[in-house]
């Protein structure tokens, strides 16, 4: 018996296609996670009380999510991970404003995270 040699292909596309959204949504779920611990790591400045060690964690977490959330096919995540990552290298003279700023851009990543057509083409807010 023959084979059709365009449904075996056809079948393991598939199969690579259902493999790739698995392993994309745990990226997603892991990505949110990290984006919780920017965030509270933004809350603690915000408040006046970040330690170091919770920055460098937050700052880390913003690194990791941005390069999964390229890899992954969420370029306007990853560009945010980016942004994060630069605000949390240094905490500047008014701590409270950018504070602000990065939780709005951990508002725009979760938005990000959950919208399955991100390419990339909006503008994130720069803080």
């Amino acid at each position: 018996m023959t084979t059709d040699p365009g449904r075996a292909d056809s079948h393991e596309h598939g199969e690579l296609d259902a493999a790739m959204a698995g392993f994309r949504e745990r990226a997603r779920i892991s990505n949110g996670a990290r984006a919780d611990v920017i965030a509270q790591a933004l809350q603690a400045l915000l408040d006046g009380d970040l330690p170091e060690e919770m920055r460098l964690n937050a700052r880390a977490a913003a690194h990791s999510l941005a390069g999964s959330a390229g890899t992954f096919g969420f370029p306007l995540a990853s560009r945010l991970g980016r942004d994060l990552e630069a605000l949390l290298d240094t905490i500047d003279a008014d701590p409270q404003a950018q504070a602000r700023a990065g939780l709005e851009q951990v508002a725009l990543l979760r938005q990000a995270l959950t919208d399955p057509a991100d390419t990339g083409g909006g503008e994130a807010s720069r803080g």
